[in-house]
């Protein structure tokens, strides 16, 4: 019997799901952003390829749109899907490269901004494959299972052109009790134009208005018309009122939301 299992380590806001034996690897930074100026229609940009291995290794080189689920986390999809899209803009100079043993590959590519292109934030994902490692498990019985691993980078490539903003919102929120306090649920939307960078932070107020507890988050990537979930845990309350105050702080600005809590 054969399986097929795909290992991706995704960068970036992308989850790290396995590793496998794969030999290419990516030196590049996992996350390219370029910030243009008016009137630049051509970007060159340069993907580092590295292969610790003894013999050269093949990678397969291609182009997806990825949108940020609050619930599922990364979502892959066929290029030119979104909106935002930028995979069309993308041009690799091959889609199969190889890259030699002990060595490293600069694959240069080029991004060619359409002269009609929305102002804001555009996006894509270059997606690294590399070979296929197969490994043989027992099962139950006589037979045995080969399986192929194959690893998958995903390097995001964004393009910031003139204009747009960033729209912040929390939304969809939920509270529910666990066996040490309270978890706050809560989407933070993007419902502008513009990728948002925000640092999160949640301050609990009891019914006198002190501020009884500070919990600082992380920065989000937020990208234009895609939302992230924001989870924290408040515990260590007295029974009582309290209010809870959250907030989202980037260049643009600082959004909040405040919700009402009871404590039993």
């Amino acid at each position: 019997m054969h399986t097929t299992r795909s290992h991706f380590v995704a960068l970036a806001l992308l989850t790290v799901v396995g590793v496998g034996q794969a030999q290419v690897q990516v030196a590049s930074a996992p996350v390219t952003q370029y910030d243009v100026k008016p009137g630049r229609n051509v970007i060159e940009g340069i993907l580092t390829l590295t292969n610790p291995g003894s013999k050269d290794e093949q990678a397969h080189l291609v182009l997806s749109d990825v949108k940020s689920d609050p619930q599922a986390g990364a979502v892959y999809l066929k290029p030119g899907t979104l909106n935002r899209s930028n995979t069309s803009w993308l041009e690799l100079p091959s889609s199969v490269v190889t890259v030699p043993a002990h060595g490293k590959l600069n694959v240069p590519y080029r991004i060619n901004i359409p002269a009609n292109a929305a102002a804001g934030t555009h996006w894509g994902v270059i997606l690294v494959q590399g070979g296929t490692v197969e490994k043989t498990a027992a099962s139950a019985g006589k037979s045995s299972i080969t399986i192929r691993e194959m690893t998958q980078y995903a390097v995001q490539v964004f393009v910031n052109l003139p204009g747009g903003q960033a729209k912040l919102k929390f939304q969809n929120p939920n509270l529910s009790k666990t066996s040490e306090g309270l978890k706050l649920d809560v989407e933070l939307g993007n419902q502008g134009e513009r990728l948002a960078l925000p640092n999160t932070r949640v301050e609990v107020y009891d019914s006198n208005g002190t501020v009884v507890l500070k919990l600082n988050g992380r920065q989000r990537r937020v990208l234009p018309g895609m939302s992230v979930l924001e989870t924290h845990a408040i515990n260590g309350l007295k029974p009582g009122k309290y209010q809870v105050l959250i907030l989202a702080d980037d260049e643009s600005g600082v959004v909040g939301a405040r919700y009402n809590v009871t404590v039993e």
